[in-house]
């Protein structure tokens, strides 16, 4: 079985940095897999995944589940608010727009696992934190 992390990364990072949803809210080119050294919020990052094989009866041995956090970084200045319009356009984005097209998989299902927003220590910042699980299923020679 492969796993799809690496795809679903791209077909993420590849949908929210198109997004005109988003980039209304945080900006153009705002979405990172790693971040630069003093880069200003708002932004997002791509954060921990888990890829596991899935036991769903909807899947054959070539099913897998992959989860993954998104961080959204505001300013306090924009109070919470900010980040949970954020937080909303990324559930509209990738949970109930168009489903995700990921290279080489089919997409079964996306669900939003949840998502939750806090002051971060320096005062300066929110953290948003957004959690997404991608069921696909790898696509064979002669699959369709």
């Amino acid at each position: 079985m492969a796993l799809a992390g690496a795809a679903v990364q791209k077909a993420v990072y590849d949908r929210l940095r198109l997004a005109p949803t988003l980039i209304a809210l945080v900006g153009s080119d705002k979405v990172y897999d790693a971040v630069p050294p003093g880069v200003a919020a708002p932004y997002i990052a791509i954060g921990d995944d888990v890829d596991v094989e899935s036991n769903d009866d909807l899947l054959d041995e070539h099913g897998t589940s992959q989860t993954m956090t998104l961080h959204v970084w505001t300013e306090t200045h924009r109070g919470r608010l900010a980040a949970k319009q954020v937080l909303s356009v990324l559930h509209d984005i990738l949970c109930t727009d168009l489903p995700l097209v990921i290279e080489g998989w089919q997409v079964l299902g996306t669900v939003f696992e949840g998502a939750g927003v806090a002051q971060e220590e320096d005062g300066l910042t929110y953290h948003g934190v957004f959690r997404l699980r991608v069921r696909a299923q790898e696509m064979r020679a002669g699959y369709e």
